[in-house]
């Protein structure tokens, strides 16, 4: 349809408002209840001690513009920082700073509790998010009507992916705000040319410069844009002296976010970001496989099984029907140009590497459900696609970070295909179900850094990341009342060869899709095993332990043999 139908303004912000009150309502699950997610404190500390001191030798790996928008609402709290640790590290060069455990000082060991400093951080987020989703609405409006404006926001807010990163403290959706704003200034620039536009352009540009080491790509997107607009429009002349003001201001902005003096900070990042995207890999997990390299469809795999399936097919029929339209360029160069760099690099670290370019693909899914809606013989399809959603939606709320497609099995099997649903955010979930199972004693396999003390989760460690806590992990009892081993299921894909003896054992509990819970009480075999795997990495403390376990495992078991023997 060339010519939608307007909706009445009433209902057009009605529908809106329900919409974003809906991702927000959505998004409280997590904020409240997730503990932190993979980087989350790194986040809030770099961007803290960045707006608090100045100095930017916490972080290689990005620019400091959506981490100071993170932690800026922490000065409405009264936060001890800790100086003394900080004095200690202030001039240290940044390969030899110990990030982690100045993050988790901050945020777990501070005068205010982490649960406010988490919700504060988090509240901004969400409002980025909020703020995508309302130019995702302006700029698809513009381009094709209210119907299609509504509905993308609609594919925005029952995203599983979205919905989860919208109440987490991290970069990747800032980012995908940002990228979305310069691609989306600079086709208004081209549209609706001026000396604001210009500027707005340049500003945006610069935002996304600041949030990202890969949002320099904006300039090849850019440029590939341009070239496509100039085909399309052969009478168009560039505006060179435009385009070079874009690029100065640009720069402008980024020099002033690193407050100019920490200014080569950003040559640092460029150097690690793109030798570890080139050289040096980062381990991941996909179909029984791990690999330091990646995968060439590995973000092809990991797409197909994040998204619901009801949004594939909607974003597929409207990037075909955009291609056809005069503005589809702007959205399909920046997706195609994305995707490819992301699948050709070596880090390869889950769904949250695509965030930037789900705003474009929400924009051309949009297209298509909007209009399917409106034409009368479709709409029967577009309805079906919407209850689909919402259904797809209720069964998998709340653990949206653990979301894996029917096409992947869902959470419960997919997990096993791969590795993209533990973040971390069911350390407080596990002290929850720990709280209500008195005398239940824990041993702990998990890959995050946040202290399992502050949760409550005291426990024996069993190849776990848990060396920031203030308290020593204890060894549990030789003879508890109940045992249970908590494993993350990113352990149990990592490392496959230390739980061997679990194989045919069944999961007694699940705890958020991500956390196992295992009945090791009198489990000889699953202890063998430790002791095997504390010797061989010489914890001679905890193998003794286990000799120790063992020998009261088979006491045990010989005292219960024996009573049965009598009573029969």
């Amino acid at each position: 349809m060339n010519n939608p139908r307007k909706i009445p303004p009433f209902y057009r912000r009605l529908g809106l408002g329900l919409l974003l009150g809906a991702l927000a309502l959505q998004a409280q699950e997590g904020i409240r209840k997730n503990s932190p997610a993979i980087d989350e404190p790194h986040h809030i500390t770099m961007g803290y001690v960045f707006l608090k001191k100045g100095k930017f030798n916490l972080n290689m790996s990005n620019p400091p513009l959506i981490n100071q928008i993170l932690a800026a609402p922490l000065f409405l709290l009264n936060l001890e920082f800790p100086e003394k640790f900080w004095s200690k590290i202030k001039d240290l060069p940044i390969s030899t700073i110990p990030t982690t455990q100045l993050a988790v000082d901050l945020i777990f060991y501070n005068t205010q509790p982490a649960e406010k400093i988490l919700l504060v951080c988090r509240l901004a987020a969400l409002s980025l998010s909020c703020l995508l989703a309302l130019l995702i609405y302006a700029w698809t409006r513009q381009c094709w009507g209210d119907a299609a404006a509504l509905a993308s926001v609609f594919l925005y807010t029952t995203c599983p992916s979205i919905v989860a990163h919208s109440g987490l403290a991290m970069i990747d959706l800032g980012a995908g705000l940002f990228l979305f704003l310069a691609i989306a200034s600079l086709w208004r620039m081209l549209h609706y040319p001026s000396r604001w536009s210009v500027l707005g352009t340049g500003l945006a540009f610069g935002f996304i410069l600041a949030a990202k080491v890969s949002g320099i790509f904006v300039f090849p997107f850019a440029a590939a844009i341009l070239l496509a607009h100039r085909y399309k429009n052969p009478s168009w002349d560039v505006p060179l002296k435009s385009l070079l003001a874009v690029v100065l201001i640009a720069s402008a902005f980024l020099v002033l976010d690193y407050f100019i003096v920490e200014l080569p900070r950003y040559l640092t990042s460029l150097r690690w970001i793109f030798g570890n995207a080139i050289k040096r890999g980062w381990s991941n997990y996909l179909f029984g496989h791990k690999s330091p390299d990646g995968w060439i469809y590995y973000f092809v795999v990991n797409f197909l099984f994040k998204m619901p399936p009801a949004s594939i097919a909607l974003m597929a029929l409207g990037s075909y029907w955009a291609y056809r339209t005069k503005n589809g360029y702007f959205l399909l160069i920046p997706v195609v140009m994305y995707f490819a760099l992301a699948s050709t690099s070596k880090v390869q670290l889950g769904i949250r590497h695509l965030l930037p370019i789900f705003p474009f693909l929400f924009m051309m899914g949009g297209l298509a459900l909007g209009r399917l809606l409106q034409n009368p013989k479709t709409r029967w399809i577009g309805s079906l696609a919407i209850l689909t959603l919402l259904i797809e939606r209720v069964s998998t709320y709340p653990n949206d970070l653990a979301y894996l497609s029917p096409l992947a099995g869902g959470p419960s099997a997919g997990w096993r295909l791969i590795q993209d649903s533990d973040y971390g955010q069911n350390f407080k979930r596990l002290g929850d179900y720990l709280s209500k199972r008195p005398g239940t004693e824990v041993v702990l396999s998990s890959n995050q850094t946040a202290p399992a003390e502050y949760y409550g989760i005291h426990a024996q460690n069993y190849f776990s990341n848990q060396r920031y806590g203030r308290r020593p992990f204890r060894l549990n009892s030789l003879a508890p009342l109940r045992e249970i081993l908590a494993v993350d299921t990113s352990v149990l894909l990592n490392m496959p060869e230390k739980f061997n003896s679990l194989k045919n054992k069944k999961i007694a509990d699940k705890i958020g899709q991500t956390v196992f819970i295992y009945d090791i009480t009198q489990d000889e075999e699953f202890h063998r095993q430790m002791l095997e795997e504390y010797e061989k990495e010489g914890l001679s403390e905890q193998a003794e332990h286990e000799r120790q376990r063992i020998q009261a495992i088979a006491k045990n078991s010989q005292a219960d043999s024996g009573f049965s023997l009598n009573q029969r």
